[in-house]
């Protein structure tokens, strides 16, 4: 009886289900994701570097041309 309302329990819990269903690719997939977004993130900075120093590059030979 009370294997039966546990297991009622578990899967009208997607949460605890899910914990007890797939743990280790649950880590998987979660450090899969930190590490997408720690790359997403290292390649916006990177871009946006580039494109700042070009900017100001741009900006430098503009201002000197106009002199």
């Amino acid at each position: 009886m009370e294997d039966t309302r546990r297991a009622v329990d578990v899967i009208n819990d997607a949460e605890l289900a899910f914990a007890m269903m797939l743990p280790s690719e649950t880590r998987k997939a979660e450090y899969l994701a930190e590490e997408a977004a720690y790359f997403t993130n290292q390649c916006y900075k990177e871009a946006r570097r580039v494109v700042m120093h070009d900017y100001a590059l741009a900006r430098w030979q503009f201002v000197d041309l106009g002199e």
